[in-house]
């Protein structure tokens, strides 16, 4: 965009944040050079343009003390502030190097021990997420600012949470173990079970963390609000923890035991069995015959998946899937079973108060046939007034689980990882599914692949070594 006025050129940046013009000018061409930007300006439809007087002044500056390479800006649009993320900062290594324990053998002892914190101990601190502020360009046009990445730390058993302008600090209250896992900072308390866990002992049940000294038999039923950690091995059981399970021994639970976690899983190996995590599941070696769900990561160090089926929302990353015999293998990544359990809720509780709505209304109509009369009695005016209310806060209370269902959707979402990393071979018979769409392998592929989406369609890729 230019105006032609004795080499003069006045442009807008590509970026339209401001509007700058070049060339030599001299103080006797000002009067009409004004007049003329200006046109050009209004003509381009450029917001608030200056008025003639502070064209002038700014002209007549350029003049005397300004440069022709540089050039007079002559508007400017009004920046954005970009947002701050949200960020969690831990106050000592709590949780460092926890998945990589198995890998190089030592005892998980450790990280337990990491975790070990007194009373009164400050645990992490919360920075919050701080959204920023659109600008606008030259021409009015808003300029728009991604949305601040959000972090969520919530304050569980044993642990206060203290408010300090735009940051959140935790202390633990009491001498315990410390927990992480769905957005839920919490203190156990630490129970031992020494010789191990027998099916006679029937249900077991711990408010904090549990250390099983020894293995757990089949039959046996442990549910714990914290961690669980069992020094041998785990046969058909059904185990919940509200933290994270740590095996030293494997996992053997065929299709008589279940094991349901809110954290994570670490073991020696998983055979023959069903288990549901929110945060991820790290094998030193392998996965057969299981059906294993998590919201977090799947990781099978330095072994193979034969046979079942995985599914993890932020990805897998494995040294072999399949056998030279063709088990059927199915790794599935990018898909979150909890939010489709939970969506189904919602969406069948939304359905049932859309229901009672409509069945409101209709009774509301009724009563108005049922009158027969021109004018509504006082009790029916009142009747009527009240089943208004009660539908209008069903809408409310639905657009309420709208709400919850989006923010379900969302928060999946930022947690998908739609890749498939397999370091050594992928055998024919292996099925992978990322976000929706499949690839049966009818041969063999050497790795290192990573399978992904490209053009609508599963792929796999050659990794660098």
């Amino acid at each position: 965009m230019g105006v032609g006025f004795k080499k003069i050129r006045m442009r807008v940046n590509d970026d339209r944040m401001s509007v700058i013009l070049n060339g030599f000018l001299s103080t006797n061409d000002l009067g009409p050079l004004i007049a003329r930007i200006h046109s050009e300006m209004t003509s381009l439809g450029i917001h608030e343009i200056p008025d003639i007087k502070n064209l002038g002044k700014m002209l007549y500056e350029y003049c005397k003390n300004g440069s022709p390479d540089t050039g007079l800006v002559i508007k400017e649009g009004r920046k954005s502030i970009p947002p701050r993320s949200g960020e969690i900062q831990w106050a000592a290594s709590f949780f460092d190097g926890e998945e990589y324990e198995h890998e190089t053998g030592e005892s998980h002892q450790s990280g337990a021990e990491r975790r070990a914190v007194k009373k009164g101990q400050l645990l992490a601190r919360m920075i919050l997420a701080q959204d920023g502020e659109p600008g606008e360009d030259v021409f009015g046009k808003p300029v728009a600012v991604p949305r601040a990445k959000r972090v969520e730390m919530i304050a569980g058993p044993n642990v206060k949470r203290v408010d300090q302008g735009k940051a959140q600090i935790f202390f633990s209250e009491i001498e315990g173990r410390l927990r992480w896992s769905s957005s839920v900072i919490a203190v156990d308390p630490v129970e031992t079970l020494s010789g191990g866990l027998k099916p006679e002992a029937g249900l077991v049940k711990s408010p904090g963390a549990v250390v099983i000294d020894g293995d757990v038999l089949a039959g046996s039923r442990l549910e714990s609000g914290g961690d669980i950690e069992v020094l041998g091995t785990v046969e058909p059981a059904e185990i919940k923890a509200g933290g994270d399970l740590v095996v030293l021994g494997g996992i053997t639970c065929s299709d008589f035991g279940r094991i349901n976690v809110k954290g994570g899983v670490r073991s020696r190996f998983i055979q023959s069995s069903n288990i549901e995590a929110g945060e991820d599941i790290v094998v030193a070696g392998d996965i057969v015959n299981s059906n294993v769900v998590t919201r977090g990561r799947v990781r099978a160090v330095k072994g193979r998946v034969i046979g079942g089926r995985i599914k993890a929302l932020a990805g897998i990353e494995v040294v072999q899937t399949g056998s030279v015999g063709r088990a059927r293998t199915e790794l599935v990544v990018a898909e979150d079973f909890l939010l489709d359990r939970q969506r189904e809720e919602k969406e069948k509780e939304k359905e049932m108060l859309q229901l009672r709505a409509e069945l409101e209304t209709k009774r509301a109509t009724l009563d108005l046939l049922m009158s027969r009369q021109r004018t509504l009695t006082p009790e029916q005016r009142e009747q009527t007034t009240v089943l208004f209310a009660e539908q209008i806060e069903i809408e409310g209370k639905v657009e309420e689980l709208q709400d919850e269902i989006d923010d379900l959707k969302t928060h999946s979402h930022d947690r998908a990882v739609p890749t498939i990393l397999i370091k050594s071979m992928a055998h024919a018979g292996t099925t992978l599914r990322i976000r929706g769409r499949e690839m049966h392998l009818k041969r063999s592929i050497r790795g290192p692949v990573r399978g992904m989406v490209s053009f609508e369609k599963v792929v796999l890729v050659p990794e660098k070594r």
